[in-house]
């Protein structure tokens, strides 16, 4: 059973863990078998959200994951070369307008890419699209992807599930949280 043995290795490497990380890795646990026990009755849902820092900024990038990732994505972007993000080259950044889905007028324009499974950062269909990065242009983007049968990614969810469909493994995925909450260098 594939919750069994993922919760068996995460209390074998908890026991190995200093204690300021066992609390975290404790929650993992109990977040991980919720998930695989859900995963395994339903199958995985798509997910969608802004891995740029939030506030005003050049960039802000989209990142949808999961078994839906393009059909969410779809109406939102039209590729500049006329064919589908599905139909382009898998791993490569392609130049695209974003338009709001039933009037076809212009939000944005950016690149997207398409890095089907097993080989994007979750192990799964990974569509991102790289915007400007104006907070009301990156939710309505979203808003358009959650209409499209996306749902918003809890904190750490890619990650998770890049753990989950072996693509890293515990110490990666611990490595990738202390990377990001880092406040100096030498963190």
């Amino acid at each position: 059973h594939p919750s069994s043995r993922t919760t068996i290795e995460l209390l074998f490497l908890l026991a190995e863990l200093s204690e300021a990380s066992r609390g975290a890795f404790e929650l993992l646990i109990e977040t991980n078998v919720a998930d695989l026990t859900r995963t395994a009755a339903s199958g995985p849902d798509t997910i969608v959200a802004i891995p740029t820092p939030p506030g005003v900024g050049a960039i802000g990038l989209i990142r949808i994951s999961g078994p839906g990732a393009l059909a969410a994505v779809a109406p939102l972007v039209s590729m500049m070369s006329g064919r589908s993000l599905e139909d382009s080259a898998p791993r490569a950044l392609h130049r695209v307008r974003l338009v709001e889905p039933v009037t076809g007028e212009e939000i944005d324009h950016g690149l997207a890419a398409f890095m089907p499974a097993p080989r994007s950062y979750t192990g799964e269909d990974v569509v991102e699209v790289s915007c400007h990065g104006n907070p009301v242009v990156l939710s309505q983007l979203i808003e358009h992807v959650v209409r499209g049968g996306a749902r918003l990614a809890e904190p750490g969810e890619f990650t998770r599930r890049a753990y989950l469909n072996g693509r890293m493994d515990l110490i990666q995925a611990e490595a990738v949280a202390l990377l990001i909450g880092a406040r100096s260098e030498q963190a």
